[in-house]
């Protein structure tokens, strides 16, 4: 039986962010558009962003910076089962908000195309 990604972690700058389960991640890369023509259905190519989505935690002592650096950034993505991919050009989307159920923190980084190690 084959092994599929089960645990996602995250180093965001060279802080490693522990992340809960059900993070997404979705590489960029080029999308198919429908082109319609009469009768006939063609398609054309555009490029799509990639992201990744995931949720923390402040712990005690951990700096909050360590979660969010404005600017570009390097993004690494490790997956259980071997995959990595780099994105040197990834970005926060927004300053991320804290709650008060275990001090959660949602991230959404936004990045071009990345590299698989």
């Amino acid at each position: 039986m084959a092994q599929t990604p089960g645990i996602l972690r995250i180093t965001w700058n060279r802080a490693n962010i522990a992340v809960e389960k059900g993070a997404t991640y979705k590489p960029a890369g080029n999308k198919a558009n429908p082109v319609v023509l009469g009768t006939e259905v063609n398609h054309s190519f555009e490029f799509q962003q990639g992201s990744l989505k995931a949720t923390t935690a402040l712990k005690k002592g951990q700096r909050f910076l360590d979660l969010y650096q404005p600017g570009p950034g390097e993004l690494i993505v490790r997956l259980d089962t071997g995959h990595v991919f780099s994105h040197p050009d990834a970005v926060l989307m927004e300053r991320p908000e804290m709650n008060s159920e275990g001090g959660k923190v949602a991230l959404e980084w936004f990045f071009g195309e990345g590299m698989e190690q």
